[in-house]
């Protein structure tokens, strides 16, 4: 069976023990760094369709679905806040047993937001 060779007291062992040490480091660094962009780029992205201009969407995660008032509500991602929309029944279907984030698009009467389509 062959054992390592031991460097103990040589310059070599030194060398080689501070050179793994950067190693390790620069590659906990490079996968945080990869991280956090990967995080900065998506959270905008989420939010994008609910500020845009005259835009009739919104983004969020699924809250609830209310069968008997017809609606369903969101956690709005740019808004923080919920945001509660009517649905015809073939909607609200769709959204049983669901959770996670949904894009809803929607038209705005009065102060009723009626749910068009949903997408995950």
């Amino acid at each position: 069976m062959n054992t390592p060779k031991q460097l103990s007291n040589a310059p070599e062992a030194a060398h080689i023990d501070e050179h793994l040490v950067e190693v390790i480091t620069m590659n906990k660094m490079n996968s945080f760094a990869a991280m956090m962009l990967t995080a900065a780029l998506s959270i905008p992205a989420l939010a994008l369709a609910c500020g845009a201009p005259g835009s009739t969407t919104h983004v969020g995660g699924l809250m609830a679905v209310d069968q008997d008032n017809k609606s369903f509500t969101i956690l709005d991602a740019q808004s923080g806040s919920p945001v509660s929309f009517v649905a015809d029944d073939g909607i609200l279907e769709s959204l049983g047993g669901a959770s996670g984030v949904i894009q809803v698009t929607y038209e705005q009467t009065g102060e009723t937001l009626r749910a068009l389509a949903v997408s995950r």
